[in-house]
């Protein structure tokens, strides 16, 4: 009795081992994974790698919401969720960040053209002198 005990113990751990795991925890893995190469490479990332980033991370990131939703994750899963996502807004943050940085520098705006259009703003728009009409 005792050998068909163990047997099925073996037989139900290989069969946990062979699943790899529930959707959310191969989302999460393929999320990571998939950030962990861009934080290597972020710097010579095109824009075409970053829109073939965003269409890899669609699905799985469909699927984590979609567990949060339905509350098919506890506690310290969804702890780990929120720094999976606080990785990913980071690493999207900075690529956006980037962006606009080298349109600027390839608009060459310079500071005074900025200061020009403030000064133009400011005589286009009457001052408030705090009386009332």
């Amino acid at each position: 009795m005792k050998k068909i005990y163990f047997f099925a113990i073996v037989l139900l751990a290989a069969f946990a081992f062979a699943c790899g795991g529930s959707s959310v925890d191969s989302a999460m893995s393929q999320v990571e994974k998939a950030l962990d190469r861009v934080e290597k490479n972020k710097v010579s990332m095109t824009q075409a790698d970053w829109q073939a980033l965003e269409a890899e991370l669609e699905a799985p990131l469909q699927t984590l919401a979609t567990a949060l939703e339905n509350k098919q994750v506890g506690t310290l899963k969804r702890l780990e969720l929120m720094a999976l996502t606080a990785r990913v807004a980071a690493v999207f943050m900075e690529a956006g960040m980037n962006t606009v940085i080298n349109e600027m520098d390839a608009a060459e705006v310079l500071p005074e053209d900025l200061e020009r259009a403030a000064e133009q703003l400011e005589q286009a728009t009457p001052a408030d002198t705090g009386q009332s009409e």
